[in-house]
């Protein structure tokens, strides 16, 4: 079935693409989660400090 391959190829492609552009995301959005965990652990002790 030879037809078949070029379906086959441009599937595995996108499944590849779309796994990579998660992974990125992941990347992107996680250690900025971890910073605004870690600022606000932090943040009530200089409530007192900062005015603003």
């Amino acid at each position: 079935m030879p037809q078949m391959a070029p379906m086959f190829w441009t599937l595995l492609m996108t499944l590849f693409t779309l796994l990579y552009l998660s992974f990125l995301v992941k990347l992107y959005f996680h250690p900025t989660a971890r910073l605004f965990s870690k600022t606000k652990k932090i943040n009530p002790g200089l409530k007192n400090f900062w005015t603003w």
